[in-house]
């Protein structure tokens, strides 16, 4: 990893040579839109400065975008590099997609894609369902490569264009279409974990607002966290199960609580949605091939990546975006594990 500690900043360039920071940006990656004179400027500061600038890129390589995912055969993997793709043929750029190991929000993440990266001389990179520690961060500053977050693992720095779900409204619209078949015994089961604990507490927060518009209000006996540990996930779904007025419906914040939950009813000879519904969350394209396929809130991955290529080819083009996080609405797609409840079950208000 380079060593950018001491090495100047494009601002400091910028000040030397009399010229906005994108201005330097486009000197440093090789493009042509920038007149002699100030490009003379611009490198005679990089020099006087000690700057160091990354590989240029070789004919044609200025079109390279890198796509980085948490890995390759993932229907988030999928949705993302269709919505990447078909924003890339409108601009003319070729993808190079990368795999890169999840950080942990604490700063720690696999990077060995990076040296590669700069000797191909990208012209910007989109990471999605990943970390960017502060190193990379440093380098992609540094090296004056644009770069976009697509639904991070860990909290996005603030001065970073960056696209996620709008967890609060899956939440709502989860909650919205059990309300509506009728369901009011509604429990919870939701993760512990540093990203899950963001997610899900916005999902809760959601859930708590459908149900205040309908004049309920969440029970504590079926709110539950699920820990990392399969056991412990499947304990809490057949507690939940074993309440003297259990749930006729539950949201759970992931598709891995969603097979445990489907099991845990199985065991209790309980029929999904026939005893109970359930809704999901992330189930793209109902990748986790449930029995009876489940009801999930999707986020509309093509969508982000679409708006991070035209966002990202914004920045390659010089030209400044607005920081921080755009939310994007997730979709409710209903499949076959949510149904009215049974009227045995049909409970009254809360």
């Amino acid at each position: 990893m380079p060593d950018t500690a001491s090495s100047p900043t494009l601002a400091q360039i910028a000040r030397l040579a009399g010229v906005s920071v994108p201005t330097v940006s486009r000197v440093a990656n090789g493009r042509d839109n920038v007149s002699t004179a100030t490009r003379q400027r611009v490198e005679e500061a990089m020099r006087r400065t000690g700057y160091v600038q990354r590989h240029r890129p070789r004919p044609g390589a200025s079109s390279l975008v890198d796509v980085v995912v948490p890995g390759l055969s993932t229907g988030w993997t999928a949705e993302i590099l269709r919505g990447a793709e078909e924003a890339a043929t409108r601009d003319q750029l070729s993808l190079v997609i990368s795999q890169s190991a999840p950080g942990d929000c604490g700063g720690r993440a696999a990077g060995g894609w990076l040296d590669a990266l700069g000797a191909r001389g990208t012209a910007g990179v989109l990471f999605t369902a990943t970390d960017l520690p502060p190193s990379q961060r440093q380098w992609l500053a540094h090296h004056a490569v644009p770069h976009v977050l697509i639904e991070p693992a860990c909290a996005p720095p603030p001065d970073t264009a960056t696209v996620r779900t709008a967890d609060r409204a899956g939440g709502q619209v989860a909650t919205e279409h059990l309300l509506h078949l009728g369901h009011r015994d509604i429990a919870v089961i939701a993760r512990h974990g540093h990203h899950a604990l963001h997610v899900d507490t916005e999902r809760l927060a959601g859930h708590r607002s459908a149900l205040a518009a309908a004049g309920l209000h969440v029970r504590q006996q079926y709110l539950r966290y699920a820990g990392s540990v399969p056991e412990h996930a499947s304990q809490v779904a057949h507690d939940l199960l074993a309440l003297e007025q259990p749930p006729t419906a539950v949201l759970v914040c992931s598709t891995e609580l969603a097979a445990v939950l489907y099991e845990a009813a199985a065991q209790w000879g309980l029929r999904v949605p026939g005893d109970v519904s359930v809704v999901g969350f992330d189930d793209l394209a109902g990748t986790n091939r449930a029995v009876p396929e489940l009801t999930a809130v999707e986020p509309d991955a093509a969508e982000m990546s679409a708006w991070g290529m035209r966002t990202l080819v914004t920045m390659m083009h010089g030209e400044t975006v607005p920081p921080g996080v755009t939310e994007a609405s997730p979709r409710l797609v209903v499949r076959r594990s949510t149904a009215a409840p049974s009227p045995a079950r049909r409970p009254g208000l809360a």
